[in-house]
């Protein structure tokens, strides 16, 4: 079972007791499956920004470039990449690249602001070991 069929039954379960009007995923949840299933919903997961990350702030529309996936299976949302300082001294010798995949229509560094607020009793300090 692949993570998009694992969301969906998730979702489906939580919907017939609450209604699910956000959904905020880590890193680990980001794929074309999961994009797919959580774009009816208000969204955001985090997204890996590696070696190939931008090296300035990002907000712009963006689509998938999946490589398991056909063109017309592509999925489009809003990237978001954000520069933070690292707290911890030793580390202070350059900045975190932050990035969320989403489709809330607010500021950038609301965005954060939610995922962290949403995220921080599921992991702690969102922050913690960068």
């Amino acid at each position: 079972m692949g993570k998009g069929e694992v969301v969906r039954k998730l979702l489906r379960q939580a919907e017939e007791v609450v209604r699910v009007r956000m959904v905020a995923l880590d890193v680990r949840f980001y794929t074309v499956d999961v994009l797919r299933e959580v774009s009816r919903y208000e969204f955001m997961i985090a997204v890996s920004v590696g070696p190939s990350r931008p090296s300035r702030e990002v907000d712009e529309d963006y689509t998938t470039n999946s490589k398991k996936h056909g063109r017309e299976e592509q999925v489009g949302f809003r990237l978001v990449t954000l520069r933070v300082k690292r707290e911890q001294e030793a580390l202070q010798r350059e900045d975190k690249i932050l990035g969320y995949a989403t489709n809330l229509h607010m500021p950038p560094h609301s965005v954060k602001r939610v995922y962290d607020l949403v995220m921080t009793p599921v992991y702690g300090d969102p922050l913690q070991g960068y």
